[in-house]
């Protein structure tokens, strides 16, 4: 199991990479959520931003998530199956805190 301040330390070190790269959250067009594994398959490239918000960003939301594969519909982190039901076309999407099982996934829309 990961410390605390492992974790911290992980996201320090992805906000600083996410800002120095220009990372941007993931946009999801609609005809990703119109098929399931389509959404799988992109969603798997979310990018690590950590605390690093891009200008033309804002984030509205934040979701546990569990990121083991291992985890059921009643635990407090969503399963991947949930969360992929509560992802939004025209959203954008990012890990912002990374555990050994669970991540925490910003959801952004795009501002200006």
């Amino acid at each position: 199991m990961m410390s605390p301040e492992t974790i911290k330390s992980m996201s320090r070190e992805a906000t600083q990479k996410a800002a120095e790269r220009d990372l941007v959250p993931l946009m999801v067009a609609q005809e990703d959520k119109d098929d399931l594994d389509a959404l799988y398959s992109h969603m798997r490239a979310m990018p690590f931003l950590g605390d690093h918000l891009p200008a033309e960003y804002e984030k509205i939301d934040e979701l546990f998530v569990d990121s083991s594969g291992m985890g059921s519909p009643e635990e407090a982190a969503l399963t991947m199956e949930q969360f992929l039901d509560r992802v939004v076309a025209n959203r954008a999407y990012a890990i912002t805190s990374a555990g050994q099982f669970q991540i925490y996934v910003g959801e952004y829309k795009r501002v200006g």
